[in-house]
């Protein structure tokens, strides 16, 4: 395994300058953020532990150019958190409790709805068709969607998987019989009803799982998806015919990000260690990359590290969102990286290269 310090990379202007982006921005509080994070880790456990007002967020629109992100055009949308390109001229975007269609210049097609859609995160499609994979950790779910129909094909819950009972050593359940079962076993249950809930699902302290990504296995021709579980940082493996569940991956900490299917193998981030992974097809560790020495940090982070995503833009370059740094473009084969200026108070969750006309 090869370990890469991105600090030691010569800091530079015009990596991926003059490229067009959209960002995902969840919220517009990462001062305040800042200040949550670090008392969720001295909790030991990252995620709330009591209800909040849904956030508004947004997607930008604009280019990297003379080190700051330039914006072109903005919208509003609720706590959006992923990104996802459909076809040439249209994308899959989160919303905090909707999957949204949209257009390249983000007005809104289509929006599909589900019960347990809560918090909702990654999107991934299948190859040439038009079904779609996404993680609902609000309700400890991944849930599969026929895009044309907008009916669920699959919907696998973390609690019938091994991920029960949850902190407090209750067993949940999204099911009567099966929490009826649970009851006459003799432990504590709770039966989900998602109607009882907020659009966020969950606090994310009761969630047992917290499936933060979902991702289809193209090296097992799609039978199975793999699940990112955010409290453990646990990779699993999921088969979509039973939903039988197995690990993959352990060496993480918890909240890896940015699971992606990337040149025969993964790409993932370790985002509390600031780092990012290339890991082969059986998910055996290649290559690290760290961009945990860098200076810049945001005041007030301690050695707290929040790499959120890195983005892929070719074989040799990368777009790394960083929470306490802002956006750092990384250019492997020469060895250098330049640093893009935010707005301090966005919370980028995730990134995609705008496709030219």
């Amino acid at each position: 395994m090869r370990r890469i310090d991105v600090s030691q990379f010569d800091r530079t202007t015009g990596v991926l300058e003059g490229t067009p982006w959209y960002l995902v921005v969840k919220s517009q509080d990462q001062l305040a953020r800042r200040a949550r994070m670090a008392a969720s880790r001295r909790r030991g456990r990252f995620g709330r532990i009591e209800p909040r007002p849904v956030a508004e967020g947004l997607l930008v629109y604009g280019e990297l150019r003379g080190g700051t992100f330039e914006i072109e055009w903005s919208h509003p949308f609720r706590e959006p958190r992923h990104l996802r390109r459909l076809n040439r001229s249209e994308l899959l975007l989160t919303e905090i409790n909707r999957l949204l269609r949209i257009d390249n210049t983000g007005r809104v097609l289509r929006e599909y709805r589900h019960p347990f859609f809560a918090f909702l995160h990654t999107i991934d499609l299948l190859s040439e068709t038009s079904t779609a994979l996404i993680a609902s950790p609000g309700y400890d779910s991944v849930i599969e969607m026929d895009l044309e129909s907008g009916r669920p094909t699959m919907h696998w819950v973390a609690w019938e998987h091994g991920f029960n009972p949850d902190e407090s050593g209750a067993w949940l359940a999204a099911k009567r019989d099966v929490y009826e079962r649970y009851r006459a076993e003799g432990k504590t249950a709770l039966l989900i009803d998602p109607s009882e809930h907020g659009d966020q699902g969950l606090i994310t302290s009761r969630r047992s799982a917290h499936p933060n990504a979902a991702a289809y296995d193209p090296y097992d021709d799609c039978r199975s998806f793999i699940v990112s579980i955010g409290h453990t940082g646990e990779l699993h493996r999921a088969q979509r015919d039973t939903g039988s569940t197995e690990p993959v991956c352990r060496d993480l900490q918890q909240m890896p990000h940015g699971l992606q299917s990337c040149d025969s193998g993964w790409i993932i981030t370790d985002t509390t260690r600031g780092e990012w992974r290339k890991m082969n097809a059986t998910f055996a560790t290649e290559t690290v990359f760290s961009t945990a020495h860098l200076g810049d940090k945001a005041p007030g982070t301690e050695d707290l590290e929040w790499l959120q995503q890195v983005v892929i833009f070719d074989r040799d370059r990368a777009l790394a969102l960083d929470a306490n740094r802002g956006l750092l473009a990384v250019d492997l084969d020469a060895g250098s990286y330049s640093h893009y200026e935010i707005d301090p108070n966005w919370c980028v969750q995730d990134a995609v290269i705008a496709v030219s006309d």
